[in-house]
Parts: structure tokens; C-alpha cells; sequence
């Protein structure tokens, strides 16, 4: 009787820090949330910033030379015709470009309002391949990821919507590309590729990194909770999508080949 009890006891202290750390990741996850946010705003607003002081000092110098073509001599004429005109492809190029970082910023805001709430109820539908690339976006805050990891999606379409909780999603997204990427950590050549595939069956993630790979038997050591091969990691991250991931009636497994390959499955509706 004393051992089922010890057990029982040691059951429930089982539970209780796995909902609080639960708790806590959907905490962090937000708080992640806003920090992407924030930096990728910043790079929308400078290069947005940047492209809107060249428009006004390309609409100064067009003004200048049609008043020199208005007392220019014929053959001088020509020459002011020409840099005018250069300067007008490139004033509608820079336009290009700013009208396009305008609308990045309106998507980072649109997943800005809907992320937070995390829930399907603001009527918007979201994809696996939604929220990868949101989860990717909010990564690029980190500088190493953004600037040195070559990232390769694969992406399926016409993806079904994702059902329940979104921050559930979002969270195990996330926790396979932070593995990713601590597995590349450094490296000059760093890539990630992470494909989708959409059947009658459900959705599928597969996320590869050309990292030092994963050791065959350590393939299903590596879900256990605090097991790791990196001192300076707490070994959660893993367990804790492969957790959430079953709560979603889904499954991660860490598959054969070159560098780390792992895969999550999602069933359909």
C-alpha cells in the first residue's frame, strides 16, 4: 500500500510540473510573440523610412530638372530629359519596394491582433503552413537565424484549417524550429528546410537541419523529459512538443537521414 501511494504521489507531482510548465511555455510563447513582433517591425520601419526619405529627395531633384529644362537650350534639353527619366524609374522602383514593406508590416500586425488570443474564434482560419511562417518571422529576431541559416520551405497548398487550440500549434512549431536551429548553431553552412504535406489523412511538418544529426538510438531518447546532448539546455523542448503534439491527436518522431529530420503529423479536421 505505501509503495502505491508513493507512486500515486509521485504521479501527481508529475502532473502538476507538466501543466506548469505548460503554463509557462504559453507565457513564453507570448512574450517571444511580441519580441519578434517588435524587431521585425523595426526592420519594416527602417527600410520603409529609408525608401520614403528617397522619394523625397528624388521628387526635389525631378523638380529642379524640369525647371532646367524649361530655360534649357535644345540639345541641353536632351541630356535633362534623359537623367529625368532615369530618375523616375528609379523613384517608381523605390515605390516598389516601399509599397511592398508596407504590406509586410500590415501582415506582421494582422498576426499581431489574431496571435494573441490564439483561438479560431476571430473568424480567421489558419494553416500549418500559417503558422510556420508566422513561427519563423518571430525566430528572425533571433540574429543568427535571420542572417546566417539558409531557410528552405516546402510548402503543400490548399491546407485544411487548423482545429483547437492555435497556441498549441504555435508552441510546437516553434520548439522543433529552436531545436533546428540550436543544431546549426554556428556553423558557416547552417540551413533548415521544412516542408508540408497536405493528404485525406492530415498534415504533415518535416523539419530537416544539416546539423550533427541524431544517433539511431537516441532517436526516441531524445523525447524523454531533461534528456539532452547540450549542457546549456534543460531538455524539455522535445518532450514538450511531443506532448502537445498528442494532445492535438498527432505525433512527432525523429526520423533516419543526413543532419536531424523530424517529423510531425496532425490528423485532419
Amino acid at each position: 500500500m505505501v509503495a502505491e501511494g508513493g507512486e500515486s504521489a509521485q504521479s501527481g507531482r508529475s502532473s502538476q510540473w507538466e501543466e506548469a510548465l505548460l503554463v509557462s511555455s504559453h507565457d513564453a510563447a507570448l512574450g517571444r510573440l511580441f519580441r519578434g513582433t517588435i524587431h521585425n517591425l523595426n526592420g519594416v520601419l527602417q527600410v520603409a523610412t529609408f525608401h520614403g526619405e528617397m522619394e523625397g529627395m528624388m521628387l526635389a531633384r525631378a523638380a529642379e530638372l524640369f525647371e532646367q529644362a524649361r530655360r534649357a537650350e535644345s540639345a541641353e534639353l536632351a541630356a535633362l530629359l534623359a537623367e529625368l527619366e532615369a530618375l523616375l524609374g528609379g523613384q517608381r522602383d523605390s515605390l516598389g519596394q516601399f509599397t511592398e514593406k508596407i504590406n509586410q508590416g500590415r501582415g506582421i500586425m494582422r498576426r499581431v491582433v489574431l496571435t494573441p488570443a490564439l483561438t479560431p474564434a476571430s473568424g480567421e482560419s489558419w494553416t500549418l503552413n500559417d503558422v510556420l511562417r508566422a513561427e519563423i518571422e518571430f525566430l528572425c529576431a533571433d540574429s543568427f537565424f535571420k542572417h546566417k541559416v539558409a531557410k528552405q520551405l516546402e510548402l503543400a497548398e490548399d491546407q485544411p484549417s487548423l482545429q483547437g487550440n492555435l497556441a498549441l500549434f504555435h508552441e510546437i512549431v516553434h520548439r522543433l524550429l529552436e531545436n533546428a536551429l540550436e543544431a546549426v548553431r554556428g556553423r558557416e553552412d547552417a540551413a533548415i528546410t521544412a516542408t508540408t504535406i497536405a493528404n485525406e489523412a492530415g498534415v504533415e511538418l518535416v523539419l530537416r537541419d544539416n546539423g550533427p544529426g541524431v544517433a539511431q538510438g537516441d532517436r526516441e531518447r531524445i523525447f524523454a523529459p531533461f534528456y539532452t546532448t547540450r549542457p546549456e539546455h534543460l531538455g524539455l523542448g522535445l518532450f514538450l512538443a511531443r506532448k502537445l503534439a498528442g494532445e492535438l491527436g498527432g505525433e512527432i518522431s525523429c526520423l533516419a537521414g543526413a543532419g536531424g529530420v523530424f517529423k510531425l503529423r496532425l490528423p485532419a479536421g
